[in-house]
């Protein structure tokens, strides 16, 4: 976030190194989660999908969600299949990380510089 920023605006960033089974595409892995009726088109928040390029298994997803997080026990429904745990616990093998954090600074790129 910068000083530009509106006052109390808040920036989280939900994020997740996972392994999926062997034979899993990334299309199968967004179908675990995916809400129903919501597609790749529509998603509600910024969603970056990365893969280890030596590993394509290895899946790394970051949800951008511009939101306080006293917010984030409303928001996460619509952003989740509503059983995608139990989806997600078929398809993937391993979760390395999973967290939420605030974002406290932002620089880089086409982000304006603080100060």
């Amino acid at each position: 976030m910068t000083d530009d920023d509106e006052a109390g605006r808040t920036m989280i960033i939900a994020c997740y190194a996972r392994t999926l089974r062997p034979g899993i595409s990334l299309d199968d892995f967004i179908a675990a989660w995916m809400p129903p009726g919501r597609s790749e088109v529509d998603y509600p928040v910024r969603c970056r999908l990365a893969t280890d390029p030596l590993n394509p298994r290895s899946v790394l997803s970051l949800f951008e969600i511009d939101a306080p997080s006293e917010k984030l026990a409303e928001i996460i429904p619509t952003l989740v299949h509503p059983d995608s745990e139990a989806r997600l616990e078929r398809i993937v093998e391993t979760t390395a990380l999973a967290g939420v954090f605030e974002v406290d600074r932002e620089f880089g790129g086409d982000v304006p510089a603080e100060g």
